[in-house]
């Protein structure tokens, strides 16, 4: 097996290799720190340069931090995630952090707060069912439109799939029904109805760039 190649960078304790990005095509620096603490040393991952936004001068914040001991070491913040209750509202907390601030963030936590929090919040993945689902996206159509009410469930899948790729909850044991939306072709589109347009392409936009 070849040698991994450590490239250092200008920041002590930091280095990185390089690896590829989820779609395993475009190159992508994988960040690491060492460091000491209470006498031991200790390596492990900063962060990727495209999915967690990483850079040398954030990793070396990183490892300044668990040196200081403000921030757990990898280890301990595992072991500590997997003590935690994680229910939909504090797995919603931990997805937004990740997420690039921006327009379709914001609306995306607007969606939450007004329609996902109330029936789900409080609940674990592995609490919710399908009949709740099904009667969400039943109430839900009685009020919005079949685009929106498709925004707002793929949101709640999108949630679960971000804590169950990370090992914080089980993977849900039924798939979420979606609305069908009618993708037909529109001609002289009001003000208001551009505006849902725009908004719709920028939520597709950033589904696109983070699958």
């Amino acid at each position: 097996m070849a040698a991994i190649n450590r490239v250092k960078t200008n920041y002590p304790g930091v280095f990185y290799i390089e690896g590829k990005d989820a779609s395993g095509k475009q190159a992508e620096k994988i960040f690491y720190i060492r460091y000491r603490r209470d006498g031991k040393e200790t390596e492990e991952k900063a962060g990727r340069q495209f999915r967690d936004r990483m850079t040398p001068g954030k990793a070396a914040r990183i490892r300044a931090a668990r040196i200081e001991g403000n921030e757990l070491p990898n280890r301990e913040k595992r072991i500590k995630a997997r003590a935690k209750v994680w229910t939909l509202d504090t797995l919603k907390d931990e997805y937004f952090s990740h997420r690039p601030d921006g327009k379709s963030k914001k609306i995306d936590q607007g969606r939450y707060d007004k329609y996902l929090h109330p029936p789900f919040g409080n609940k674990q993945p592995s609490e919710i069912d399908q009949l709740s689902a099904d009667r969400v996206r039943v109430r839900l159509l009685k009020q919005k439109s079949p685009q929106t009410v498709k925004h707002i469930l793929a949101l709640l899948t999108r949630i679960i799939r971000f804590g169950t790729d990370r090992g914080l909850c089980p993977v849900l044991p039924f798939t979420v029904k979606l609305p069908k939306v009618d993708n037909t072709t529109t001609e002289d589109l009001s003000p208001g109805q551009l505006q849902r347009l725009l908004e719709v392409l920028d939520e597709t936009a950033y589904t696109t760039a983070a699958n």
